[in-house]
Order: structure tokens, then sequence, then C-alpha cells
């Protein structure tokens, strides 16, 4: 795979980030202070890896129509949840930038990714671009939502063939090899490693295992 690989694309929730670890919390913690909701966690399931507004507007619908109050109300609890990286996304990232081209593609908002950014320790600056909710109207599992970073890409030469994205579900999977891509999942952040297995979808462990494997 490495010899024919020359760009590589990262998910950045549940993937760089163990923003479901996280963040569950958080929206509990949203829904008892602010509306005594209790939140199911098959509500939050549901809805996970769904557009950032939509989201929210979603899990929220039967206690609060009005979306800004409620992303005011969840800004105003963030700094109690501050995503974090997985541990080996620093070195992983630091190796892969010195080797390919590195991008992120997420559904989350560019203000979101930028304010969850700003308190870690990864190398950003070395990333060819992040592409956010706000650079495609298409959202995972539809494969047009790649077409912001092929289009970036393909000045330098690079071919669909050639990216590699690497995800933690499988609506990444579904919307990378639809749209030409070679896919590598994590197991086990999102995905057990079962579910790669009996889909025959190639994975890795942990994010340090690509470093064995590019």
């Amino acid at each position: 795979m490495a010899n024919d690989i020359k760009a590589i694309l990262f998910d950045f929730d549940d993937t760089l980030m163990q923003t479901k670890k996280i963040k569950v919390k958080a929206i509990k913690t949203l829904g008892l202070r602010y509306y005594n909701f209790d939140i199911p966690d098959e509500l939050i399931d549901q809805h996970w890896g769904t557009p950032f507004s939509s989201f929210y507007e979603n899990v929220f619908t039967s206690v609060d129509n009005d979306l800004d109050r409620i992303l005011a109300r969840r800004e105003m609890i963030n700094e109690e949840f501050r995503n974090q990286p997985y541990d080996d996304a620093k070195s992983v990232l630091t190796y892969l930038t010195s080797r390919y081209l590195v991008g992120i593609v997420t559904a989350s908002s560019k203000k979101a990714v930028n304010a969850e950014l700003a308190g870690v320790d990864l190398p950003i600056q070395q990333l060819h671009f992040i592409q956010t909710a706000e650079d495609t109207f298409y959202h995972k599992p539809d494969p047009r939502v790649f077409d912001p970073s092929i289009e970036k890409l393909s000045p330098k030469g690079i071919r669909r063939n050639e990216i590699l994205y690497v995800g933690d579900s499988f609506q990444d999977y579904m919307a990378a090899v639809d749209a030409g891509l070679s896919f590598i999942g994590i197991a086990n952040n999102t995905t057990p490693e079962s579910a790669f297995k009996k889909r025959k979808i190639r994975f890795v462990k942990r994010l340090s295992d690509l470093k064995d494997i590019l």
C-alpha cells in the first residue's frame, strides 16, 4: 500500500481525537444542567457522526427548538470537557507529514475544530489542509464529501487511488471506497475490530500501527 499512497486524509473525531469518550459526558451534562433531560445513550449513538449542528438539533429537539441557544449553552460548559488527542496522534502525524501530504476531513464545524486544536500539542502547521463542515454540502457516507480535498490534491498530481483515508466507522469506509480512495480503519474507538473483520475491511488497532505499514 505505501508505494501507491501519496496523500493521507484523517477523520478528526474518534480517529485523531478522543471525541466520543469525552464529549458524551459533556452532552449528557448539557442535557441535565439546562433541561433536566437524561439523554439516552441510544439517542446519542443514533445521531453520532452526523454534521455538528444537525447532531445537536436532533438530540435536543424534544426539549429545545432554538439551536443557537443549545449551542451557546454547549459553549458555556465546553471548557469542562476539553477534547484530547489519542496518545500516539502527535507522533503519527509528525511521522506521516514528513513523508506524505496529510489533511483532515471532518463533519465538525471550523469553529469547533479550531477551538479544540488550539489547546493540544499536534503538528497542525504541517498539515496540507483541514476540510470542515463549511467546505461542502455533503457528508459521509456520501462520497462527494471528499470532492474539496480531491480538488486540493489534484494540482499536486495526486489521483484518487493515491489517497488514503483513515477513519473509525463504516460511514468513513463507505464514503472513501465509493469516492475511489483507499481506506484503513482504526478499530475499537467506535467500531470493534470484530466488525471490521466481518466486513473484511483493513484496520489497525492503534494509530501508531500506521507507521509500520506506511
